[in-house]
């Protein structure tokens, strides 16, 4: 929830009520938390899947890729098409951006 109020008895940390900018900041906080917790699954699934010729190992190095690629570009998780198969294998993940929507137009 951000503020879309402005009132002197409340300050604001930022100095001011912009809630555009206030919106912004907390996407951008989401995107780098999922980004953190993606790139660490990454690292250690790619680099079995790497040794092994387990196809599902494969599948899911090659799904968290995609995700990877979209949270460092600076788009969420939800904005990557996925496959049935994939979508199972990124709902277990629990990513933050892949459950939340956009929260601009929300005041």
């Amino acid at each position: 929830m951000v503020r879309c109020f402005d009132d002197p008895n409340i300050i604001h940390v930022a100095g001011g009520v912009n809630p555009l900018r206030d919106i912004d900041v907390i996407n951008t906080e989401l995107m780098l938390a999922d980004l953190d917790s993606v790139e660490k699954r990454y690292t250690k699934t790619n680099k079995v899947a790497i040794t092994t010729a387990d196809a599902k190992l494969k599948a899911e190095a090659t799904t968290i890729k995609k995700i990877l690629d979209a949270l460092q570009a600076g788009r969420p998780a939800r904005t990557v098409e996925l496959g049935d198969d994939e979508k199972q294998i990124v709902h277990e993940m629990h990513l933050i951006t892949q459950k939340t929507r956009s929260l601009f137009g929300q005041c």
